[in-house]
């Protein structure tokens, strides 16, 4: 079940129409969602940003090591595609789906107690 549309099921039945929209509730910067994150989870948040060159030095590192077939906990190009903002339209989405139900905090929040509850965090 998606926790941004708890009323449907997931995928929904008309999963081909909707394949090509973008899911979301708001366009935030990544540093809005880990200010969000941090307050969720109760830890601090980060004093500074991460530099890009920092990110796509541990992306290149992480290529390396997956390379060797040593299992790693992300790939590269997740960690380089995290430097980038991305603002979507969210209107096909929306216009299929309906608006989401709950607020991105909430979402974020069952989302982090999720993980937690699985042994991800």
């Amino acid at each position: 079940m998606c926790a941004m549309w708890p009323q449907r099921t997931w995928p929904p039945p008309n999963a081909a129409t909707v394949a090509s929209a973008t899911f979301g509730a708001l366009n935030l910067s990544h540093r809005a969602v880990i200010r969000i994150a941090a307050k969720i989870a109760g830890v601090p948040e980060p004093p500074l940003p991460t530099p890009g060159w920092a990110v796509r030095l541990a992306a290149t590192g992480l290529d390396l090591i997956r390379a060797l077939g040593i299992e790693a906990p992300a790939e590269g190009n997740q960690l380089r595609l995290s430097v980038r903002d991305l603002y979507f339209e969210l209107g096909k989405a929306w216009a299929t789906l309906g608006e989401p139900r709950i607020s991105i905090e909430q979402s974020i929040a069952e989302t982090y107690i999720w993980y937690k509850t699985h042994g991800y965090l």
